[in-house]
């Protein structure tokens, strides 16, 4: 929860700033690494003191110190991701990330080998995040110099573009892990354990618009800002395009194998978890219109007035936990959860819809896709028995064949996104 709230918009903002301060990107990115790790280091240095008050375990405790230092330098990796963002070169990005995951599930192992108990596997990720952190540091030399600033003007501009988002992320943060929080204070373990294996199939799918949307900030910003109305349009249009084709299929696919992926998670013991994860999967709609149009917020500079929507949905979703946990357990956090997502993804199209005044006509397409995905569906309830690669080998050749026959997507498409 301190990883996310210390977030406090900056993450957002970097990739636009750096697009709008192209002249000087030296003296804004180090402004912007500056800024970031003096708040990461309060914000997050303040988790393991703040982790006393709570009724916890002391090696749950004694765990937050330990991973304290990986999150501070996610953090800085993050300011940097914003450089590779904004030039289009987040290969580089994907390497740091995909290198640190294999040090990390490698301290894992050896960590079981040599059975060192859950803090030889925390400090395993803190290694990994800071092989991670000095792989983009190295990487983002090579394209600027990295220098630690104090640019009195920029931080004003900085703080002034990330406040109104990190107030979001803080309401924000309420209705995604206050779920999780009330659950850890008045449920079992058990229910937290199965609720917390659920929903990390939810935190992984919904990356996939949060990258998109990294990727798409600085253009559709360029775009806005330069008055380039039609080309803004039409970067918005594909970008829900995409959200639709990718977003329905995958809920039809979690909640027909949402039991089989939960014991590939996490073994047999956790297949009841399989149930909480066919509820939560049904928040991915929400959840990927919430990254798109948050992500468009930023872009067009209308952040602070979207914070209304975040106090809303948090505060409504609050009281809901309350109500629904102690009664309905994990099921009852599923729920409220997919309300909260829904009812922010809504809300926010809303928002950016009403202000740009774009018109985005994606019915026709939603009813081919929801067509398309419904044969898939049918298809993986028909072979549950087959092992679980098959069937989404089976689903992918079976969602592809529809696309294309109903036009969702062309052969020159599909061809173009094999190549890349």
């Amino acid at each position: 929860m301190f990883g996310v709230i210390a977030d406090f918009g900056l993450v957002l903002v970097s990739s636009k700033l750096l697009s709008l301060h192209a002249h000087d990107e030296e003296r804004m990115l180090g402004t912007l690494l500056s800024v970031r790790f003096i708040s990461a280091l309060i914000i997050i240095g303040s988790a393991p003191l703040i982790a006393q008050l709570f009724p916890y375990p002391a090696e749950i405790k004694y765990g937050v110190g330990i991973t304290t230092l990986a999150f501070i330098a996610i953090a800085m990796t993050q300011v940097t991701t914003g450089l590779f963002q904004k030039n289009l070169t987040m290969i580089k990005g994907a390497f740091a990330e995909i290198f640190s995951k294999a040090i990390a599930l490698l301290g894992v192992f050896l960590g079981i080998y040599y059975n060192t108990g859950l803090f030889g596997i925390l400090a395993a990720t803190v290694v990994a995040q800071c092989c991670a952190l000095a792989i983009n540091l190295y990487n983002a030399n090579r394209a600027i110099r990295i220098r630690l600033h104090f640019h009195i003007p920029y931080i004003k501009q900085i703080f002034t573009e990330a406040l109104p988002i990190g107030i979001g992320i803080f309401w924000n943060t309420i209705y995604l892990r206050g779920d999780a929080l009330i659950l850890s204070l008045i449920q079992s373990q058990r229910d937290v354990g199965l609720y917390g294996a659920a929903y990390r199939i939810l935190d992984i799918v919904t990356q996939a618009p949060i990258l998109l949307m990294g990727l798409m900030v600085p253009l559709l910003a360029h775009a806005f800002h330069e008055r380039r109305t039609v080309d803004f349009d039409r970067l918005l249009k594909r970008s829900s395009e995409f959200m639709i084709i990718t977003a329905i299929p995958l809920i039809v696919g979690c909640i027909i194998l949402s039991k089989k992926i939960m014991i590939i998670l996490g073994g047999k013991d956790f297949a009841p978890a399989g149930s909480i994860a066919a509820i939560l999967t049904l928040a991915l709609f929400g959840g990927f219109a919430g990254a798109l149009f948050g992500h468009v917020n930023v872009a067009i500079g209308r952040q602070k007035n979207a914070l209304w929507i975040y106090a809303l949905v948090a505060i409504t979703s609050l009281i809901g936990y309350f109500i629904f946990i102690p009664r309905y357990s994990t099921t009852g956090a599923a729920l409220v959860t997919v309300f909260s997502e829904t009812l922010a993804g809504s809300l926010l199209a809303w928002h950016v819809l009403r202000f740009t005044k774009t018109k985005l006509h994606l019915l026709p397409l939603f009813g081919k896709v929801c067509i398309a995905a419904s044969i898939m569906g049918i298809a993986l309830f028909l072979t549950l028995s087959l092992p679980f690669v098959v069937q989404i080998f089976i689903a992918l050749i079976i969602y592809i064949g529809a696309a294309l026959t109903l036009n969702i997507i062309s052969r020159d498409e599909l061809s173009m996104i094999l190549k890349k």
